[in-house]
């Protein structure tokens, strides 16, 4: 994919512990909690390095749990 059409797009997921994310070879790490809503990753490479250097603040949002 080309590097500009790779800019325009975010992450959303409600399982960040089902994915791998790699830049270049080297392991992100977790986008966000297990279990929880992330959103508004940026699929950036610059973005996601500074995530897993710790400059970059996961958006979360808590986990729904069902009423009984």
């Amino acid at each position: 994919m080309p590097p500009a059409y790779i800019q325009q797009f975010t992450l959303r997921t409600s399982i960040p512990q089902a994915l791998k994310v790699t830049v270049g070879g080297r392991d992100i790490g977790a986008v966000g909690p297990a279990d929880t809503l992330v959103k508004n990753i940026s699929l950036k490479p610059a973005d996601l390095i500074a995530r897993a250097e710790g400059a970059g603040a996961a958006q979360t949002i808590p986990p729904v749990v069902p009423k009984r």
